[in-house]
């Protein structure tokens, strides 16, 4: 039975792989804030933990990159992890993001900087996913399905032209597993099937659901300032200048050799929202 040590417990991708990893096969250990887990800081235990653990899984990040504690989390907290795998020589599988490649800031620079720690190691494989989405998310296209549902008004920052490709939930945990029991190692970005518009996605979505909504184009000069204030008084605001910036990257992958190495058949984003909107 392979031992598995998965760091995030209460994180979308983790909750996730967790149900998915058949407990006939696999020993789980998560270390989190949850009183049944090994808190994140008994370093003790961690300790022992990794040393028994024949994989370990880094989930747990923070992604807001206004938190004071970002540095501390994302950096020094995946330094304390990598030294201690480094001693037993595990195997180890950390969650990173596209964002690496175009992203400044403190988010994408941390992932960036955590990165470099995990290369460090002889036995690693690093994802890199686009934006995620599948079941009970509600913080991307999740949002988005629930704006459309309860207003008449969809609001679109810009011409709403910047491509997507977003994976789905499923879709990467199978790739983490594949990981786990694999021979894989090196750094992988990780985009879904399809290559899609923002516009096109609401329009998608809107058929789905069969409602009439109307587009509301707000340029990106306008809602910058409100983003400013959104992201200083709120906690999860609707929108930050980070996204502002991201939008205007283009966001389109090539998928045949992820699909070959994994050996898995990636979710259109039609297929994706079926599984979503029933």
């Amino acid at each position: 039975m392979k031992k598995i040590l998965i760091t995030g417990r209460n994180g979308y991708v983790a909750s996730n792989l967790i149900r998915n990893l058949n407990k006939n096969h696999y020993r789980i250990t998560c270390i989190s804030r949850n009183s049944n887990d090994i808190n994140l800081y008994d370093y003790d235990n961690i300790k022992k933990a990794i040393k028994n653990s024949d994989v370990i899984v880094h989930l747990a990040a923070i992604t807001n990159p206004f938190d004071r504690n970002i540095w501390k989390i994302n950096v020094n907290y995946t330094k304390f992890i990598v030294n201690e795998a480094k001693k037993f020589n595990k195997k180890f599988i950390y969650l990173s993001t596209q964002n690496v490649l175009f992203g400044k800031d403190s988010y994408s620079k941390t992932k960036k900087e955590a990165e470099k720690v995990v290369k460090t190691l002889n036995n690693y494989a690093i994802l890199r996913p686009t934006i995620i989405y599948g079941k009970d998310e509600n913080r991307y296209i999740g949002r988005l399905i629930n704006i459309i549902k309860n207003s008449y008004f969809v609001p679109i920052i810009s011409d709403g032209e910047y491509k997507l490709q977003p994976i789905y939930i499923d879709d990467l945990v199978k790739i983490i597993k594949n990981c786990i029991n694999k021979k894989i190692n090196g750094v992988f970005l990780i985009p879904g099937k399809t290559i899609i518009s923002y516009n096109e996605l609401i329009n998608l979505i809107t058929k789905k659901l069969k409602l009439k909504r109307v587009k509301i184009h707000i340029p990106n000069w306008f809602i910058r300032p409100f983003a400013y204030l959104f992201q200083i008084f709120l906690k999860n605001p609707p929108v930050t200048s980070v996204q502002l910036n991201n939008i205007k990257i283009n966001q389109a992958y090539e998928t045949k050799q992820i699909e070959k190495l994994f050996n898995i058949n990636l979710k259109t984003i039609n297929q994706g929202l079926d599984e979503i909107i029933k």
